[in-house]
């Protein structure tokens, strides 16, 4: 039986915030101790953040945005990992909803249908040469139906279902506990192969670009580091996040 780390005593649900992200940071700086479970609900948050900068559309009140704070105490070179976790919690959660075609987009994306449904900011705050406390910033789109990103979509534009946020919460973070004691039980190699069972395009071929040029390549895996590994021409490439993008298949 797992030991609960996270419950309702640790939830604190905020009407609005900049950033639930930065009030997490803010209890970890502000604290001596900050339990681990804790969770930060905002029923609207007005900035928040994806990768590399960019914004997070949601409507207030209509979609799960919240940041949950643990305490991994792993080495800095395994930080990939914990991305990994909670990218597989919430293709999990999704796909108990009777909901297919639900994949990772590298590197924590999730996409249903080729079509953007959550995504997840992580940041780490290390100490002696490890990740002392990680915030797991998520957003996952569930009532909203208009979106002025093309490639956005909800929960309900796919069920055609109205969601009561607060159960699907709950849910959500008994599956994340669940794979967060699979890292820290050391379960690695599950959890690589799970990731990689559920990362979209995984051996397939795909069409990239970069800076310079637009070329189709295999996705075979992703490194410890967590760089996306492509056979391109039999010859293996290692791409950050900030090298590659993804493009449309035809």
């Amino acid at each position: 039986m797992l030991n609960t780390l996270f419950h309702d005593k640790k939830l604190i649900h905020l009407q609005e915030i900049d950033s639930t992200n930065e009030y997490a940071k803010s209890l970890i700086k502000e604290f001596t101790y900050v339990s681990e479970g804790t969770t930060i609900v905002a029923k609207n948050q007005l900035h928040g953040r994806g990768q590399m900068g960019s914004s997070w559309e949601s409507n207030p009140g209509q979609n799960l945005t919240f940041s949950v704070i643990i305490s991994p105490k792993i080495l800095i070179s395994e930080q990939f990992q914990i991305s990994k976790i909670v990218a597989l919690a919430l293709v999990d959660f999704i796909s108990r909803l009777s909901i297919k075609n639900v994949f990772i987009k590298w590197p924590n994306d999730i996409y249903i249908n080729e079509k953007k449904i959550a995504g997840i900011l992580i940041e780490n705050i290390l100490k002696n040469n490890k990740i002392e406390h990680t915030i797991v910033g998520i957003g996952l789109n569930v009532n909203q139906v208009d979106f002025t990103t093309k490639n956005a979509t909800s929960l309900q534009l796919i069920t055609s279902q109205a969601y009561d946020l607060n159960i699907l919460l709950a849910n959500f973070l008994e599956l994340l506990e669940r794979n967060y004691f699979l890292l820290k039980s050391n379960q690695h190699g599950v959890i690589n192969e799970v990731y990689l069972k559920n990362l979209l395009g995984f051996q397939k071929e795909r069409k990239f670009s970069t800076s310079t040029e637009q070329f189709k390549a295999t996705i075979i895996g992703v490194s410890s580091a967590g760089k996306l590994q492509l056979n391109r021409n039999e010859h293996l490439l290692e791409m950050d996040i900030k090298e590659i993008t993804f493009l449309e298949n035809d």
